[in-house]
């Protein structure tokens, strides 16, 4: 897992008006004003996965989508896993090493013990199902780099609010 990292200069970009396409373009323009973006081989947007944040690929084609830890440890697994840290650590294993069935029958386990949290267990599920590449994307050996030389290198990390009403 990646370690919490905090973030400087942070940008927040909202709006209540603008479609998901639109304000995408305006994050482009300023960060390519900011930062020149030809100038990057790499660029990663983090968020929680929601399709807004993931509606990213017009404006940025090249980029990759990192799902943030949070959202995915405690936000997720540990709602499947009722915070049983070696469960939720098994079910991490299974989707980082694509065994996706097998974290289906671990998940079908957990629903067997809870039946009552069915609903709440598998929407939780299929939520990290449909971010496996941004989770996947957490252990990318650029972002491994950049952690351990964030000092030589440079880092273009978006963490956007969208906040639509």
């Amino acid at each position: 897992m990646l370690k919490e990292k905090n973030l400087k200069n942070i940008h927040y970009f909202v709006s209540s008006k603008l479609s998901y396409e639109e304000l995408w373009e305006v994050i482009f323009d300023y960060v390519n004003k900011k930062y020149d973006i030809d100038k990057f081989e790499n660029i990663f947007i983090s968020g929680d996965g929601a399709p807004g944040i993931k509606n990213y690929t017009n404006c940025f084609p090249n980029a990759k989508f990192v799902l943030d830890p949070f959202h995915y440890i405690r936000k997720h697994l540990n709602v499947i896993f009722k915070d049983n840290i070696d469960l939720r650590n098994i079910a991490d294993s299974y989707i980082r090493n694509d065994l996706i069935s097998d974290f289906k029958f671990l998940v079908q386990s957990q629903i067997e013990k809870y039946p009552n949290d069915k609903n709440n267990i598998t929407y939780h599920m299929n939520y990290i199902i449909n971010n496996l590449d941004g989770i996947k994307n957490q252990h990318d050996k650029v972002i491994k780099f950049i952690v351990l030389w964030k000092d030589m290198l440079i880092k273009l990390l978006l963490d956007i609010l969208l906040l639509l009403l």
